[in-house]
Protein backbone atom coordinates (compact mmCIF):
# COMPACT_ATOMS: atom_id res chain seq x y z
CA UNK A 1 0.00 0.00 0.00
CA UNK A 2 1.31 3.23 -0.85
CA UNK A 3 -0.51 6.70 -0.02
CA UNK A 4 0.86 10.30 -1.46
CA UNK A 5 -0.81 13.83 -0.92
CA UNK A 6 0.04 17.84 -0.65
CA UNK A 7 0.31 17.29 3.40
CA UNK A 8 1.36 14.86 5.73
CA UNK A 9 -1.69 14.43 7.72
CA UNK A 10 -3.75 14.27 4.08
CA UNK A 11 -0.63 11.30 3.36
CA UNK A 12 -1.84 9.66 7.03
CA UNK A 13 -5.46 9.92 6.00
CA UNK A 14 -4.86 8.20 2.72
CA UNK A 15 -2.99 5.58 4.06
CA UNK A 16 -5.64 4.76 6.90
CA UNK A 17 -8.60 4.74 4.21
CA UNK A 18 -5.73 2.23 1.70
CA UNK A 19 -5.05 -0.06 5.06
CA UNK A 20 -8.79 -0.46 5.82
CA UNK A 21 -10.13 -0.61 2.34
CA UNK A 22 -7.54 -3.50 1.86
CA UNK A 23 -9.70 -5.76 4.03
CA UNK A 24 -13.51 -3.98 3.89
CA UNK A 25 -15.29 -3.02 1.18
CA UNK A 26 -16.33 0.33 2.05
CA UNK A 27 -18.52 1.52 -0.47
CA UNK A 28 -21.59 3.07 0.22
CA UNK A 29 -20.38 2.76 4.34
CA UNK A 30 -22.61 4.71 7.08
CA UNK A 31 -20.46 6.14 9.92
CA UNK A 32 -22.50 5.70 13.40
CA UNK A 33 -20.67 7.15 15.75
CA UNK A 34 -17.31 9.84 16.06
CA UNK A 35 -14.27 8.83 17.99
CA UNK A 36 -11.87 11.42 18.86
CA UNK A 37 -8.14 10.04 19.66
CA UNK A 38 -5.07 11.89 19.83
CA UNK A 39 -1.28 9.85 18.70
CA UNK A 40 1.62 11.11 19.84
CA UNK A 41 4.57 10.27 18.47
CA UNK A 42 8.57 12.16 17.77
CA UNK A 43 8.95 11.19 13.89
CA UNK A 44 6.37 10.88 11.33
CA UNK A 45 6.77 7.07 10.69
CA UNK A 46 5.81 6.32 14.35
CA UNK A 47 2.48 8.51 13.63
CA UNK A 48 1.75 6.33 11.35
CA UNK A 49 2.40 3.28 12.97
CA UNK A 50 0.51 4.86 16.47
CA UNK A 51 -2.58 5.91 14.41
CA UNK A 52 -2.71 2.25 12.28
CA UNK A 53 -2.37 0.21 15.53
CA UNK A 54 -5.10 2.26 16.89
CA UNK A 55 -7.17 1.70 14.02
CA UNK A 56 -6.06 -2.06 14.63
CA UNK A 57 -7.29 -1.67 18.23
CA UNK A 58 -10.90 -0.25 17.21
CA UNK A 59 -11.52 -3.06 15.34
CA UNK A 60 -10.76 -5.37 17.73
CA UNK A 61 -12.03 -4.33 20.51
CA UNK A 62 -15.45 -2.32 19.27
CA UNK A 63 -15.68 -3.79 16.06
CA UNK A 64 -14.98 -0.57 14.04
CA UNK A 65 -13.75 0.91 11.56
CA UNK A 66 -13.02 4.39 10.16
CA UNK A 67 -14.84 5.47 7.03
CA UNK A 68 -13.46 9.07 7.30
CA UNK A 69 -10.21 10.55 8.83
CA UNK A 70 -9.61 13.94 9.57
CA UNK A 71 -6.14 15.21 10.72
CA UNK A 72 -4.93 17.46 12.44
CA UNK A 73 -1.60 18.33 14.18
CA UNK A 74 -0.88 18.91 17.64
CA UNK A 75 1.88 19.01 19.88
CA UNK A 76 3.84 16.20 19.13
CA UNK A 77 1.37 14.08 17.50
CA UNK A 78 -1.72 14.05 15.62
CA UNK A 79 -5.66 14.62 16.68
CA UNK A 80 -7.59 12.46 14.68
CA UNK A 81 -11.45 12.60 14.43
CA UNK A 82 -12.41 9.11 12.97
CA UNK A 83 -15.96 8.55 11.63
CA UNK A 84 -16.43 5.05 12.18
CA UNK A 85 -18.73 2.22 10.85
CA UNK A 86 -19.56 -0.77 11.75
CA UNK A 87 -17.47 -3.57 10.77
CA UNK A 88 -20.23 -6.24 10.36
CA UNK A 89 -21.96 -4.41 8.53
CA UNK A 90 -19.20 -4.31 5.67
CA UNK A 91 -18.25 -7.15 3.35
CA UNK A 92 -14.93 -8.66 4.17
CA UNK A 93 -12.44 -8.53 0.87
CA UNK A 94 -9.07 -9.47 2.55
CA UNK A 95 -7.23 -10.52 5.46
CA UNK A 96 -8.07 -8.42 8.53
CA UNK A 97 -4.87 -6.71 10.13
CA UNK A 98 -4.14 -8.21 13.98
CA UNK A 99 -1.05 -5.66 14.10
CA UNK A 100 0.63 -2.54 11.92
CA UNK A 101 4.27 -2.17 10.45
CA UNK A 102 5.58 0.34 8.57
CA UNK A 103 8.13 -0.45 6.63
CA UNK A 104 8.79 2.92 4.45
CA UNK A 105 8.11 6.75 4.68
CA UNK A 106 9.17 9.88 3.18
CA UNK A 107 8.35 13.16 4.05
CA UNK A 108 8.46 16.22 4.06
CA UNK A 109 8.61 16.83 0.48
CA UNK A 110 7.36 13.77 -0.83
CA UNK A 111 4.76 12.61 1.55
CA UNK A 112 4.93 9.36 0.71
CA UNK A 113 4.17 6.26 2.74
CA UNK A 114 4.38 2.52 2.30
CA UNK A 115 4.13 0.05 2.22
CA UNK A 116 2.22 -1.55 5.56
CA UNK A 117 1.79 -4.77 6.32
Amino acid sequence: MEAWAPTREECLEQAVHGVCESFLDLAGAVGVRRRDVEVRADADEDLLVALLDEIVYRLDTDGEVPIEVELTPIAGGLRAALRMADADSLQVTGAVPKGSLCTSWTSPMGHRAGPVR
